[in-house]
């Protein structure tokens, strides 16, 4: 799992997001008032975002994301983080697994053997 430790410099992406939702905005030509309009989200509420005052929650952001069109990551320029999907490394043995027991799991030609015996 990844912590916040392992991204790469978690409040320096923070931080340029306010900047980069102010370009958006500007860029697509539209007012505070127009993006407040369309999201939801007060004129003084998306000031203080595009000035850095306030952190962006993630409701904020979802809402933002919608109204420019844009993936979340893509709206926030995240730095890439890998595939989230589980690797396809085996499984551990477990520690009361017998070498016998995980092969006849693994091949069903082979016979566990006798747990009592």
């Amino acid at each position: 799992m990844v912590g916040v430790n392992d991204v790469p410099d978690l409040d320096g992406v923070l931080d340029a997001v306010g900047p980069r939702l102010k370009a958006l905005r500007q860029q697509r030509g539209a007012t505070l008032a127009q993006l407040s309009e369309s999201t939801g989200i007060s004129v003084s509420t998306l000031s203080r975002l595009e000035s850095g005052q306030r952190k962006p929650t993630l409701e904020l952001m979802l809402l933002l994301a919608r109204a420019h069109q844009l993936p979340l990551d893509e709206l926030v320029d995240a730095p890439a983080t890998g595939d989230p999907r589980p690797s396809a490394t085996p499984r551990a043995q477990r520690l009361d697994d017998h070498p016998a027991d995980a092969q006849a799991r693994r091949d069903p030609g082979v016979q566990a053997r006798d747990p009592t015996g």
